[in-house]
């Protein structure tokens, strides 16, 4: 089973009822009905589903949805700066999902990737970006050599990003290295809930 089966399997998702297939984005999109707008947006896959968003961040958005690819993001963007009007920054998540064996295009993956953020400083607040990279999940152990190469690029155009703004100027795309703080705590598997996908509270 593909990674993005097994993290939409693995939903309790009450919106996948009205998608077409695993990991699919519903007609509404990403952003839940009645969405707040002109606020923090946390928007991408489950690793933004599964966080407690309104405990955290309280008067933040939560856009995320289970299985959903950097594929799913570029595709929805624009409808998610529309309805909720991202004003701060956006905490993005998005790339494990379209990573699934040797034939990966990696490359293609990012272009999407590329797309999303471009969509987000465009639009009508000008937010910034928070991109949380891949993690190094005790179950995609096959796949890493592939997330590495993903994060390489993404966190490489975020330091491009960085340079087109004056000095002393906060950088438009800010790359957390999630691999390396996963890594620094020791990647133990009491980090990962039981499938080994996902984080636990720890």
């Amino acid at each position: 089973m593909a990674k993005r089966e097994r993290d939409y399997a693995s939903s309790s998702d009450s919106r996948s009822s009205d998608s077409s297939g695993p990991g699919a984005v519903g007609p509404g999109g990403f952003c839940p009905a009645n969405a707040p707008t002109d606020c923090v947006v946390f928007f991408g896959d489950s690793d933004i589903k599964y966080w407690h968003i309104s405990e955290d961040f309280p008067g933040a958005v939560n856009c995320g949805v289970a299985g959903a690819t950097a594929r799913d993001a570029a595709l929805h963007v624009s409808d998610m700066v529309e309805k909720c009007r991202p004003k701060g920054f956006v905490v993005f998540i998005s790339g494990e999902n379209d990573i699934e064996g040797a034939h990966t295009p990696v490359e293609a993956i990012f272009e999407d990737f590329k797309k999303v953020i471009q969509a987000i400083l465009a639009s009508a607040h000008q937010p910034r970006v928070i991109y949380i990279g891949t993690k190094p999940e005790p179950s995609t152990q096959e796949l890493h050599p592939f997330y590495k190469r993903y994060d390489m690029l993404c966190k490489d155009y975020s330091a491009q990003l960085a340079g087109t703004v004056p000095p002393g100027t906060s950088p438009p795309v800010v790359f957390i290295d999630a691999w390396k703080g996963f890594v620094d705590l020791g990647n133990t598997r009491n980090l990962y809930q039981e499938a080994g996908l996902h984080c636990t509270g720890e």
